[in-house]
């Protein structure tokens, strides 16, 4: 195991070696086995552990048996992690997210800094042997790029969200489709994790978190979803 610690362009940890062997075998049979989509979009299969390690949520292609595992050989030292980039927010811990993505060849995702549900975001490079890393910026520009994150089999990118600063995104290489593992330590309290960040410099103190902005953005969709259900009840 090989852990990295890079302050810039903001911290992160680059953990080699992240997954136990068996896993990480587990895990590439699987990734045979996954629907294939289009070469233009992402398919992601989430599964929901609780905090005390339940399973309240399992997708489809994964057993109950490897996402334990899983759970029980990495949740200790993600908490650490954690501790280590923002001990702030290790008591606003409540449960994680472990997904697998699949990523089509041509597939390109935005720049993006996270959510602030997103207490720590960790992403492990699965399958091809050679594919794009993780693309780290300095800002939402293109032109703010400071360096991709090499993508080795079984490698992590481990980093703690900071609103308008850990701006990142991925994409395919054109060649092949790209397959990670996300494991993410998650709150239900995103209004204090957002509080609890130190934001600088001074410039960024005034613009809202992008965490609200999303809000906002999804507001239309959420009021409609309510007057669906008003309306379902009102017609029963």
């Amino acid at each position: 195991m090989k852990i990295t610690f890079k302050g810039f362009p903001w911290p992160h940890i680059i953990e080699d070696n992240f997954l136990k062997q068996t896993d990480f075998r587990e895990l590439l049979d699987i990734s045979t086995t996954l629907p294939t989509g289009h070469d233009n979009q992402v398919i992601v299969a989430s599964s929901i552990i609780s905090i005390d390690g339940r399973i309240e949520k399992i997708a489809e292609g994964i057993s109950e048996a490897l996402l334990k595992s899983i759970h029980r050989n990495c949740n200790e030292k993600l908490v650490e992690h954690l501790k280590a980039l923002a001990p702030q927010k290790v008591e606003l811990y409540d449960y994680s997210i472990i997904s697998i993505l699949r990523t089509g060849k041509n597939y390109s995702y935005r720049i993006h800094d996270d959510v602030a549900e997103k207490l720590l975001s960790v992403v492990v490079y699965i399958d091809p042997e050679d594919n794009r890393g993780t693309l780290c910026y300095k800002s939402p520009s293109k032109k703010s790029f400071v360096y991709e994150v090499p993508w080795k089999q079984n490698r992590a990118l481990v980093f703690s969200r900071l609103g308008r600063r850990t701006w990142h995104s991925y994409c395919g290489d054109k060649e092949n489709q790209r397959i990670t593992l996300v494991y993410n330590l998650m709150t239900r309290h995103p209004i204090k994790a957002i509080k609890s960040e130190v934001r600088y410099p001074l410039s960024l103190v005034c613009l809202p978190d992008t965490t609200y902005i999303a809000y906002l953005r999804d507001l239309p969709f959420r009021i409609r979803g309510y007057l669906k259900k008003i309306i379902l009840a009102a017609i029963k």
